[in-house]
């Protein structure tokens, strides 16, 4: 892991690694989680052929925990803004749960720096969305009183698959303490849920022009998969991926799975690429 580095950024302070070597790949969190969560395999095998970019979204991690800023909307300007800072025009951008619908806010505004899309477990919002049972809701949002780690383990339930959990509880609780080491504030946590509530982009879909990747997992209980068939339906080529047995965490419960269909995707985009600027250049 390279040494963490700290931008101001549209107004706030936020915390940021660069790694590897390659095409630029942001990877944008989902709710309530610092960049600490990615799966550290994920991250290191994807900087053996990409630049990543990870960062801690306002409110979690080593980045500040404003009382404002939150819409989604102005989190896809902290991105910009921090893609400005480091000197990356372009970018291939990943985004997980809440960070997906953040990459679709991103693509929306900026649509020029974003050279490939990748969604993962997420959702458009609005009207046209499938959204949680109540139970799973509270589950996510009933949070008062409990510490770091009790709400993580209470997340579990709804976050993973159960299958994963009754056989890799070790790697659930190593992975729990790497992400309770910098806990979220619950008022910042409640900041992000509440956005990620309002957030509607599904009319913005059918603008998309860059090559698009959505993968979801087959028993995600808390952003249905019908949630990513909707998206690839309505995102001119795109392509979508249902990984069998798995829930929302799918990209820790099937990493080596998840890495290799992000790096054979962007393969395929930067292949397609150089294949027009070389038929380009033969004119």
């Amino acid at each position: 892991m390279t040494q963490l580095a700290i931008a101001r950024v549209n107004g706030s302070n936020i915390a940021y690694h660069v790694q590897g070597d390659g095409p630029p790949l942001v990877l944008i969190m989902g709710y309530r989680l610092s960049s600490a969560a990615w799966p550290q395999k994920f991250v290191e095998t994807l900087a053996k052929q990409f630049t990543v970019i990870t960062f801690d979204n306002r409110g979690t991690g080593r980045s500040d925990k404003p009382v404002s800023g939150y819409a989604l909307a102005n989190m896809a300007r902290d991105v910009a803004a921090l893609l400005d800072e480091i000197g990356i025009e372009r970018a291939y951008v990943l985004g997980y749960s809440m960070g997906g619908a953040i990459a679709q806010e991103f693509t929306k505004q900026f649509p020029h720096r974003v050279d490939a899309l990748i969604l993962c477990a997420t959702m458009c919002g609005g009207p046209r969305a499938t959204f949680a049972d109540a139970s799973v809701v509270r589950v996510m949002r009933d949070l008062d009183g409990y510490s770091p780690e009790q709400i993580a383990r209470r997340i579990w339930e709804v976050t993973y698959a159960p299958g994963y959990l009754r056989e890799n509880r070790e790697q659930a609780e190593d992975q729990m303490r790497r992400e309770t080491a910098l806990p979220t504030p619950l008022h910042a946590a409640d900041l992000q849920f509440q956005a990620f509530a309002e957030f509607d982009g599904a009319k913005a879909l059918s603008q998309i022009r860059c090559p698009t990747l959505v993968l979801t997992g087959d028993l995600d209980r808390l952003v249905s998969p019908q949630n990513s068939k909707f998206i690839a339906s309505h995102i001119p080529g795109a392509s979508l991926i249902v990984i069998p047995n798995c829930g929302h965490r799918m990209m820790w419960e099937a990493t080596d799975e998840c890495i290799g269909f992000v790096t054979e995707f962007l393969t395929g985009v930067s292949e397609e690429r150089l294949g027009k600027i070389g038929r380009a250049s033969c004119r």
